[in-house]
């Protein structure tokens, strides 16, 4: 008897369907394991899970998802008669037909991330349509397995078919590598208008009231509750780039790390700082990343896992990585403790994984501090222990009182808690250490403004009812290797930290500059 077989567009169509399907599975579970709001079975799977540049491959399964379903609809739509299925297998694949669409809807919705739709919402939304396209799709296989062995490989035999069945498999093809080519331009664009006047950067929105604005919606930051609007505006001249960003912050953090005294010593105050992942004892802070690609994953610098590389340590974290395959990008980092006597903000890239660091205090791969020339600031501490540490310096005896527990202050929000100017402060020694259990020091000692190319982008920030307002200008070149020209076409993708060491909250889209011309 003949073995039964298949229209070939319809094989390919399944085929490819199916790989698909894997991808955006294993790569969403990835995702997902290290959302804030990932559930406990998702965090037992994770050695299951593929490890590395997720974003990206979750990114091509949706485009591929795209192809697929507009090649079914099509061939459903030019074929003489319905396709054959016996009453359960149909029920199951109308159910398909339904929930794959939807995930892929939402999917492209959290892409996005609308105004008036919830992140949250969302994103359970697109986790449950997850987990019901694995209870699916297992009920089919093992329904079709049933059937027996030929009647499964009927699904993968070719036959020869009509021409006009091809047509939506290439119109499919097509369509997919269109959105793969041409997805960068729908990121939204930042218009910097020429100014003839320098601005002064010093936190305040005065001259930039004229100025067009635009915004993203950022997601999943620790400590940020559902979404966060950032607004940006910029201004240029024919030297420098000007920008303004603005987020919501109920209260400023500038708290950072605090050494208490104890019984035992004293001890760092922090509840994750000891696998990078501080989310209590830790100041604000605002990121922005300037790149040449909007590729997913922000330009492909993300690459998740406890060891996104063989040849990589593991990561303390548990989450991975930030670095490149390939070139760099650009990292402007604004720290509200650690900055905070300096106009300048923290110089940094993302480049390939440099080599480890037996003496280093945390491996970080690709992201990496500009060189500096003098100034910064130093951690209070000789060297970190989760359990206890030695203070590297201690108040002068004219700024202790502060820090004892007899002055009936309690650790808040006041910046002199955490940040202390290094000349108000001497060598530690034991017989200066006499201070009481309860004495607070601060973990941040403050050097000089940055000399260097990491001293490169000026920057001030203010926080007024409610917001952080932060103030940049950058020469549009620097002629340093480790930074990028500001040109139009650049890619700028935010980040904030509320009160958190490693959980920014981020958007899957950048801002797109644009460069308006004089005149």
């Amino acid at each position: 008897m003949r073995m039964r077989s298949t229209d070939w567009p319809l094989v390919i169509i399944h085929s490819t369907a199916m790989v698909a399907l894997v991808i955006s599975l294993l790569s969403g579970f990835r995702l997902a394991q290290d959302s804030q709001h990932a559930v406990a079975v998702v965090q037992r799977l994770q050695w299951l899970l593929p490890q590395g540049d997720v974003f990206f491959w979750h990114g091509l399964s949706a485009l591929i998802w795209i192809g697929v379903m507009l090649a079914y609809a099509g061939y459903l739509l030019l074929r003489d008669k319905p396709l054959a299925a016996v009453k359960s297998k149909r029920l199951l694949i109308q159910s398909l037909k339904v929930v794959l669409p939807l995930s892929l809807v939402t999917g492209l919705l959290l892409y996005f991330s609308p105004q008036s739709l919830s992140f949250l919402w969302l994103l359970e939304i697109h986790y449950y349509l997850a987990i019901m396209v694995v209870l699916l799709a297992s009920l089919h296989i093992l329904l079709q397995l049933q059937s027996g062995i030929k009647p499964t490989l009927a699904i993968f035999l070719f036959r020869r078919a009509p021409a006009k069945h091809s047509l939506p498999l290439c119109i499919g093809v097509l369509v997919a590598g269109l959105c793969f080519f041409y997805y960068p331009s729908l990121t939204p664009k930042l218009v910097s208008q020429h100014t003839a006047q320098p601005v002064r950067i010093d936190g305040i929105s005065d001259e930039w009231t004229q100025i067009t604005e635009s915004y993203l919606w950022l997601g999943q930051g620790a400590n940020q509750g559902q979404q966060l609007r950032v607004s940006a505006r910029s201004m240029h001249d024919e030297h420098v780039v000007y920008f303004l960003f603005r987020w919501q912050d109920t209260e400023p953090s500038y708290q950072h790390l605090p050494l208490i005294k104890t019984a035992q010593g004293w001890q760092v105050r922090q509840q994750g700082f000891a696998t990078d992942d501080e989310q209590q004892f830790y100041e604000d802070k605002f990121a922005v990343m300037l790149s040449h690609s909007a590729r997913f994953g922000a330009a492909g610098s993300i690459h998740l896992g406890a060891k996104p590389r063989a040849d990589l340590p593991e990561s303390r974290s548990g989450r991975g990585y930030h670095y490149l395959k390939q070139g760099l990008v650009d990292v402007w980092q604004w720290k509200a403790a650690r900055l905070s006597h300096m106009s300048v903000l923290d110089d940094d890239h993302f480049a390939q994984p440099v080599k480890v660091c037996d003496y280093c205090p945390r491996y970080t791969a690709g992201y990496q501090t500009d060189a500096k020339d003098a100034g910064g600031y130093r951690m209070n501490w000789q060297w970190f222990d989760a359990n206890t540490v030695v203070p590297l310096r201690l108040p002068k005896a004219e700024f202790m009182a502060q820090f004892l527990p007899s002055s009936g202050s309690e650790l808040g929000a006041d910046l002199s808690q955490y940040a202390i100017s290094w000349w108000d402060t001497q060598a530690y020694s034991e017989h200066l250490d006499t201070y009481p259990i309860g004495t607070a020091l601060p973990s941040v000692l403050l050097l000089d403004q940055f000399e260097g190319d990491r001293g490169d982008v000026r920057a001030v920030a203010t926080w007024q009812d409610g917001f952080w307002q932060l103030e940049i200008a950058r020469n549009r070149q620097t002629h340093s290797e480790h930074d990028l020209n500001i040109e139009s076409g650049i890619y700028i993708w935010p980040a904030s930290f509320d009160a958190n060491q490693t959980r920014h909250s981020y958007s899957q889209q950048p801002w797109q500059l644009v460069l308006e011309q004089q005149g």
